[in-house]
């Protein structure tokens, strides 16, 4: 009876240690979550884009940058804008009619 008692303990103790171990998800260290930072894109005035970002805020007169004066419509103004900030690796979040939130990963 003694010896079935110990035996039961013994396997009791055994599963507790096994059930109880950490996980995988538990070790999974956070520095390889990607972290990002984020910027917004403020269209402004018909010629005037702001962009707000990290670094500072900036801005930007469209006509005098790039953008054909005759091609002219907010939409154009604001692909113009995204455009030229996905050179530096920004990528569009979500999009309003007149912001678009940006971001990109820190490396």
């Amino acid at each position: 009876m003694k010896k079935l008692l110990l035996a039961f303990i013994i396997i009791a103790a055994l599963a507790g240690i096994y059930f109880t171990r950490t996980s995988d998800a538990q070790e999974r260290s956070y520095a390889t979550t990607p972290t990002y930072e984020y910027g917004i894109i403020r269209y402004d005035t018909p010629d005037k884009i702001q962009f707000v970002l990290p670094t500072g805020v900036q801005s930007v007169r469209a006509f005098t940058s790039g953008l054909n004066a005759s091609d002219y419509n907010q939409e154009a103004s604001m692909v113009w804008a995204l455009n030229h900030v996905s050179k530096d690796g920004w990528q569009p979040v979500t999009l309003e009619t007149t912001r678009i939130l940006i971001r990109r990963s820190v490396k």
